[in-house]
This record gives structure tokens, sequence and C-alpha cells, in this order.
């Protein structure tokens, strides 16, 4: 399989094309901010963009929410399928690894609803979604000759229910014994989904289907992805607001929020603190093993109400949903902090460095293409509790290349990692489809 590098063309769309997103929600998460991040970048180049989102959290008008059918017979419909997949889940409750933060079926529970509203479109962009898309109705509803990308924020689109395979390789098979469900039956529920999936992209033309990968190391993963390796792949990294995170001065940052001046500050940025893949705990054990940890604060922002015992140093400050506030902190932060077990390319360490702080991260998924190792920041081996103390130790005793560091950082996300970048590269992909789809049209009318 190859894989499509964009280059940023000067062409200029023939007229305003409408792209339809697709989407679980229009901001939260890393893979929801990502969504609507490239929908207004598409709107600002005057492409006619739009979302339709199961759970609206934003003001934007052209982002809408699904609206439910609330019919006897189609809230039952959605009841049923719920509480099915719950009791496929519930059997591995037991079994199940901790590697297991989310699995989800192909078919979601709002997905007949969406055919029902899906709107008319030249092109369809997906993005993760759970309770919105059911994958084989929604590629039934759509016309094979009209372009879908794609966007990839993890690996759930290859394979048969988990969002990242960590050390698996069932997916370049047909899945079947998941071990992160913890089974040992070939015909499990992960070969189910897998089946599912299948059938799905069987009624998709390969030339009109694009999975985007935003890291390098996801792009191969799918080449040897036995669902996707017949379709395009094109490699498009995510884009940072580099306005909107820029370096700051953070003095009132500090005061605000409660934290300590005058000590060195890591950052850890997650929607949920307790994710086991996010790897705070790892962060936790360095700071505990280091000589003298209460001259260096940890600070965590994200869902964290059910952690206990943090070090005397761990200032906790849960969510914060006001952009400039998470700006300023990551700028006030003299790293940050990123020891996830597995990631792709996540937002918070493409925020961190444009605001000019470096970072220290895992050899793992797409984070050796962000973090750049003596240059932007460190890359330490997984699960190497004793290399991060050491990296963080040695960074915050150089103020000096700390300082180049950060310069580094900043240069980096202008020149390889601006939003209007990874939009102009969507626009571009988008029209050479389109172009490739039109043509299509006109060979079948022959």
């Amino acid at each position: 399989m190859k894989v499509r590098f964009l280059m940023l063309s000067q062409k200029v769309a023939k007229r305003p094309y409408r792209v339809q997103h697709l989407a679980e929600a229009d901001n939260g998460g890393g893979a929801a901010k990502a969504a609507q991040k490239l929908h207004a970048g598409l709107r600002a180049l005057g492409m006619d963009s739009h979302m339709l989102v199961a759970e609206k959290r934003t003001e934007d008008p052209t982002s809408v929410q699904l609206d439910l059918n609330m019919g006897f017979f189609a809230k039952r419909r959605r009841r049923s399928l719920a509480r099915t997949q719950k009791q496929h889940l519930k059997q591995f409750r037991d079994t199940k690894s901790e590697k297991l933060e989310i699995f989800t079926h192909g078919k979601g529970i709002f997905g007949w609803d969406l055919v029902s509203q899906l709107p008319d479109a030249d092109a369809y962009i997906l993005h993760w979604s759970d309770r919105l898309i059911d994958y084989e109705t929604l590629f039934s509803k759509i016309r094979p000759d009209i372009p879908v990308l794609w966007r990839m924020p993890d690996m759930n689109a290859m394979t048969g229910g988990c969002h990242y395979a960590w050390d698996c390789e069932r997916f370049t098979g047909t899945c079947g014994m998941c071990p992160q469900l913890g089974s040992s039956v070939a015909e499990d529920l992960s070969r189910q989904v897998f089946r599912h999936k299948q059938r799905a992209y069987a009624k998709r033309n390969p030339k009109l289907t694009c999975f985007v990968a935003p890291s390098l190391w996801l792009a191969g993963e799918v080449s040897k992805s036995t669902l996707l390796r017949d379709f395009e792949i094109a490699h498009i990294p995510t884009g940072v607001n580099s306005e909107t995170f820029s370096p700051s001065e953070n003095s009132a940052i500090l005061k605000r929020y409660g934290l300590p001046t005058g000590v060195p500050l890591l950052l850890f940025v997650a929607q949920s603190v307790t994710n086991y893949r996010k790897g705070f705990d790892l962060v936790v054990s360095a700071m505990e093993g280091m000589s003298e940890p209460a001259k260096v604060a940890l600070v965590a922002l994200g869902n964290s109400s059910n952690i206990e015992d943090l070090p005397t140093n761990c200032y906790k400050i849960g969510r914060i949903d006001k952009t400039a506030d998470l700006a300023a902190l990551y700028s006030a932060a003299d790293l940050f902090v990123h020891p996830a077990r597995e990631d792709n390319m996540p937002n918070v360490v493409l925020e961190a460095m444009a605001c000019g702080t470096p970072c220290v991260v895992f050899n793992v998924g797409g984070l050796p293409e962000l973090v750049k190792h003596g240059k932007t920041g460190l890359i330490i081996e997984r699960e190497d509790v004793v290399g991060l103390r050491k990296g963080i130790n040695d960074l915050l005793a150089s103020a000096d290349l700390l300082k180049e560091m950060s310069r580094n950082c900043r240069d980096l996300v202008l020149a390889e990692y601006r939003e209007d970048l990874m939009a102009q590269r969507y626009r571009d992909l988008l029209e050479d489809m389109l172009e490739r789809a039109e043509s299509h049209r006109h060979v079948a009318k022959r």
C-alpha cells in the first residue's frame, strides 16, 4: 500500500463543495477537538463544511446535534442495542486486560437515526464515534461514488473493537482470540465486529475512500491491516492553533490556580488522568523516586476525581474548559510529561510544543515524530520509570538547554504543525477525490 504525503497546492476550488463531518462531539476529548479544528479550518478556506454530531458542546451554528427519533419503536431499538452490546462485554468482565480502555462494536446506537437524517454532501469526513455511526448502515446509505475520508485518531477502524492493539497483530488477520478481552475463542466478539466492518467496507469504492493517518506510525499499521489494505491512505499530521497556543507570561495563571512559584513545574494533561494508557501512574512513580521531590511540582489537568494518595507536591486541577487558561498553564510549565504507553499524535503534546514547552515522552506510536530527541524534548523507552526520572532531572538541571528546546518546539510547530496547514492539506485531498468522483461518474454514464 502506498501512503500519500500531501503537499500544499495552489489550486483554487471550482465551487464551494459541501463537506459533511460525522463525529461523536464537536468538543471535549482529543478526537472531538481535532474534528472541530478541521471543520473550522475548511470553512476558513471557503469550503461549505458542516458537522453532524451525537453531542453538541459548542455554539458553532454549523455544527448540528442529531435529532433522535423519540418514537416508541425507535427508543426500544436503541435500548435493545445498548443492552445487547453491554451484555456482550459483560462476559469478559473477569478476563479483560487492563489495556482494554474501550471496545466499540461499530454499531452505534444512533446509527438508524443518523441515516434517516444524513444530509446530502459532495464528500463525507468521518471522525471518532461510538454512538453515532453504524458502519454497515451508513455505507449502505452513502452512494459509492461519493468520496469518504476517515480521519483516524486511533486504530479502531482496522480492528475488531479495540482502539489500540498494543503488541497484538491479530488485525493483520481476522482478529479473534482477543487478548484485551481475555478470549481464547477464535469466533469471539472481536471476530464478529471484524466481520461486520468487513461487510461494511465492501460497500465502498476503494478509489473514493481514503483513510487519513495523522502519524506515519499509524499509516504503517494500516498498511498491515486486512480490513484497510485495499483502500488509499494519506498522511496528514494533526494541526494546532499556533495563535491560541503560544508562549505567554505565566505568573497570573499560577496564582489563579493556587500553584507554587519558584520551583520547576511538570505538567500532565489528559481527558482522564486515571486512563492507564496515558501513564500518569508512571509520572508519579518517577516523582516519588527523586532525591529531592519537594523541589519539583507536578500539575495534573483532567478528570481526576477518583485519584487518591498522591504526593504532597502534586496538584490536581481537574478539567479546564477555558482555552486561554490551558495555554497559559502550558506556558507556565518547565516540562510537559506525556508517558503514554500507547498513543497516536496527541493534541496535548502539540499544544505544549506550540507554547514553547519541551516534552518528555515514551517511544511509542507517533510521539517520536513530534518530539525530536535532544532538540524539542526527550524520548524514553516505554514504561522506563528510571529513564523518565533521569530525563526529567537532566533537563531541569540545564536551564540553557531548556531555553533552546523551547525555541525549537515553537519553530517546529510553526513550520510543520499549524492548524491552517492541516486544513489546506485536507482541502487538497478532498478536491483531488472530488475530481476523481466526477471522472468516475462520467465514465459510468458511457
